[in-house]
């Protein structure tokens, strides 16, 4: 199994409902970390909000830095 597709040690869980603006400041602060010294990722849970969430995720997922699920 590739590294990048490892089983992470620690998995970020946030729980959202149309929250964006907060979301976005969050997984910028997540991103910003490093060196833990461990595999990681983020997993957004997103309790059908209708503010634009599912589209930052995606767009993150596609051009950001982090182990990003949704």
């Amino acid at each position: 199994m590739s590294e990048s597709r490892a089983v992470p040690d620690v998995s970020v869980v946030i729980c959202t409902y149309n929250r964006v603006a907060g979301l976005e400041v969050v997984l910028d602060a997540l991103e910003r970390q490093v060196g833990v010294g461990f595999r990681w990722e983020v997993l957004v849970v997103d309790n059908n909000s209708s503010d634009g969430t599912r589209a930052l995720v995606e767009h993150r997922q596609a051009t950001g830095g982090l182990a990003l699920r949704y």
